[in-house]
């Protein structure tokens, strides 16, 4: 027993000695965008623009105050499929050291994109009480995110010269998805008020993971994983005020869950099997959002929207864990502390703004809308605090590794557009959301009773 737990322990400390920059996953987390958009077409057509308009089923999720404008029973259902371009900025390059002192890298990008379509909405809407009260019950799969792809290592180089490689080449696969299932309702409590509430159970399924290959034997050296099935509730409260028969606005809060997951480290024994040698409880903390939204109608034929959504992107960084904490093993950073360079890396929170028209013609007796619409989403994954040029290796604070350099932060603008038709009690929605990184269309159709 004793030879095998220092054994355990001379090879968690050689991994670590040349993985020191490895973080929570680092490789297959790093990078990623959690989008986390209202679901419909309508909305989507419009930038996503719909807090203060609020006025189909999914406003159960976007602003449950507006279920009070739905005024028959209806079931609604919505198709989706997402293109993600899956850029990895640091899938090969070098690392300089500078003679001045820190580092400047050269990264070498590469696509690999993927495509995932899923049934992503549907709902039904009862009137209790017309324009008073209306409760809802849906289910949404939020995110539905895969990606797969390899990257080659760096090189680091001093004086231009290589003196040895420096990260591990890898290969990455990730699943994830948030789903929502719950029920909302919305009271009119005065003439021009309405107010709503949405309880859900909202699971996260995520399987992360992470190889290292080893140059010397082009095989598998070592591995991390993060997988959950956690599910936890979370809520949505609205308000919606008429400020007259043109102009509404709204305001919305939700609320996300903390969710449970297990990190697992994996190394090679004295055999040369790759055994799991630490399964830790970690958590993912989906950041919460308030969100302000007007929607004009200067006359029956068009009207338009803005918002303005302040996600808490900085609570990503609640669950942020060291990957090569492992108690007992050394008193020495990185291994002393769970969180050691937390310190270093931040998740900014982010500010969407959100526009967008729709215009109404008929066609015959059919009225046919015509939708256009603009966002900007804020990047929110883990970055440095600083610049590279301003790291130090000998810094028992600093963890050098490419993944979060600054350098990748950069917004993301999307255009969307679309178009629907009310045919008898059947009313179709289509919507197309385009931006560099990834690409999203959007059908739905409610049937009205």
């Amino acid at each position: 027993m004793r030879k095998s737990a220092f054994f355990r322990m001379i090879v968690l400390l050689g991994v670590a000695s040349s993985m020191s920059f490895a973080q929570t996953n680092d490789e297959g987390l790093a990078n990623l965008q959690f989008n986390f958009g209202n679901p419909g077409a309508r909305s989507l057509a419009m930038g996503g623009a719909f807090v203060g308009m609020a006025d189909d089923a999914t406003t159960a999720l976007a602003n449950p105050a507006g279920l009070v404008n739905l005024i028959k029973p209806e079931v609604s259902v919505e198709f989706s499929s997402d293109s993600n371009q899956n850029t990895i900025p640091w899938t090969s390059g070098t690392q300089n050291e500078l003679s001045a002192g820190g580092f400047e890298y050269v990264f070498k990008p590469e696509d690999f994109p993927k495509r995932t379509s899923n049934l992503s909405f549907l709902s039904f809407v009862y009137p209790m009480v017309p324009h008073k009260i209306v409760i809802a019950g849906f289910f949404d799969e939020q995110t539905k995110f895969e990606r797969e792809f390899a990257t080659q290592g760096f090189q680091l180089l001093k004086d231009g010269a290589s003196i040895g490689s420096i990260f591990f080449a890898t290969d990455n696969t990730l699943a994830m998805s948030v789903r929502n299932i719950g029920a909302s309702i919305g009271l009119q409590p005065a003439e021009k008020l309405s107010v709503g509430v949405t309880l859900a159970y909202s699971r996260l399924d995520i399987d992360s993971l992470t190889s290292r290959i080893s140059r010397a034997t082009n095989k598998v050296s070592n591995q991390e994983s993060l997988v959950g099935e956690s599910g936890k509730i979370s809520m949505a409260v609205g308000a919606r005020v008429s400020l007259s028969e043109m102009t509404s606005i709204g305001f919305v809060y939700k609320r996300r869950p903390k969710f449970d997951v297990t990190s697992g480290y994996f190394a090679l024994d004295e055999l040369g099997t790759l055994v799991e040698f630490a399964s830790l409880p970690q958590s993912f903390k989906a950041p919460d959002s308030f969100g302000v939204g007007v929607s004009l109608r200067p006359t029956e034929s068009i009207s338009f929207n803005a918002d303005i959504n302040r996600i808490m992107y900085s609570q990503l960084m609640e669950g942020y864990y060291n990957t090569f904490w492992y108690p007992g093993i050394s008193n020495q950073p990185p291994f002393n502390t769970p969180t050691y360079g937390k310190t270093t890396f931040e998740v900014p929170d982010g500010t969407e703004l959100r526009m967008g028209a729709e215009y109404i013609v008929m066609v015959g007796e059919r009225p046919l809308a015509l939708r256009g619409g603009f966002w900007r989403e804020p990047f929110h994954s883990m970055v440095r605090k600083f610049d590279d040029s301003a790291m130090d290796e000998s810094s028992p604070d600093v963890h050098a590794e490419p993944f979060h350099s600054r350098s990748f932060k950069e917004d993301a603008n999307h255009v969307s557009f679309g178009g629907g038709i009310v045919l008898d009690k059947l009313a179709v929605d289509a919507a197309f959301d385009h931006s560099k990184t990834s690409d999203r269309f959007v059908v739905s159709a409610v049937v009205y009773f």
